[in-house]
């Protein structure tokens, strides 16, 4: 079986092992707060590099924040969530050089995995998005999944500044129906499909400062955009938070386009 995580050493960059399963990476809820999710989880079949315990034999210190690295079924990495354990321990006298196959660790992670989202990465290894709007079929609640695993993909994509010269950007917005389903689509049109470009009008203002690559002057049609009232009453975009994105990009000096149905 291929490994489908490594895990990093932040301090160093240094890939401390390699293992096939990671069991309960949301983990057993000990402490969960706003902002930190601290959990117990375990490395199945773990095995420690080579580089990893010459470092260990030539230095004395602490191992303490870790990154778990998703891999897809070539060993590339294509994602990853930061955890800290919670006791540091010395890199000469970890856990990693105990020679054991199964590792549980308990620490906190800066983010808590969604159900949707571990879903997805199980499809991503394998196959991800080619074809824009995948997310669609996915309920209200799991797109906000989509959205993280998109945003953490971003940074492990190489080179997230798209090759167009025109700079002008389609935004889809057939499946658009609120905030979430809009940086769905918006991410998209910006970096194609599974691309990220915000989840919220404050990760926008980092976007469009250029922390994702693509800044302003550009421009961004908005097609098949729809106002209107659903069979349920409900609205297919916020009117608060579309005019809150218009004065966004407005400030950034992007040209938007409005294409209704």
């Amino acid at each position: 079986m291929v490994a489908k995580f490594q895990i990093k050493d932040d301090e160093s960059d240094m890939i401390i092992g390699e293992f096939k399963d990671l069991i309960n990476l949301p983990g057993d809820n000990i402490a969960n707060d706003v902002e930190n999710f601290t959990c117990k989880t375990k490395l199945i079949d773990f095995t420690v590099t080579d580089e990893f315990k010459q470092y260990c034999l030539q230095t004395k210190v602490y191992v303490n924040n870790l990154h778990f690295i998703i891999l897809n079924m070539n060993g590339d990495a294509i994602g990853s969530y930061y955890f800290t354990i919670d006791e540091p321990m010395f890199s000469h006298k970890s856990i990693f050089l105990s020679g054991d196959k199964n590792i549980e660790l308990v620490g906190t992670l800066s983010e808590h995995p969604s159900v949707t989202a571990l879903e997805l990465w199980e499809k991503w290894r394998t196959c991800p998005p080619i074809k824009k709007n995948k997310w669609a079929h996915l309920a209200s609640s799991e797109r906000a999944g989509w959205l993280e695993v998109a945003r953490l993909h971003q940074e492990y994509k190489g080179d997230i500044e798209t090759l167009n010269q025109e700079r002008v950007y389609e935004l889809d917005g057939t499946y658009v129906e609120d905030s979430t389903s809009f940086f769905c689509a918006l991410g998209e049109a910006m970096h194609g499909p599974g691309g990220y470009y915000g989840f919220n009008l404050s990760s926008l203002v980092d976007c469009l400062s250029g922390n994702f690559g693509i800044v302003s002057p550009f421009s961004i049609v908005w097609k098949n955009f729809s106002f209107e009232i659903q069979s349920d009453n409900s609205i297919r975009m916020e009117p608060d938070f579309f005019y809150d994105v218009i004065k966004l990009m407005t400030s950034f000096q992007l040209t938007l386009t409005i294409l209704p149905k």
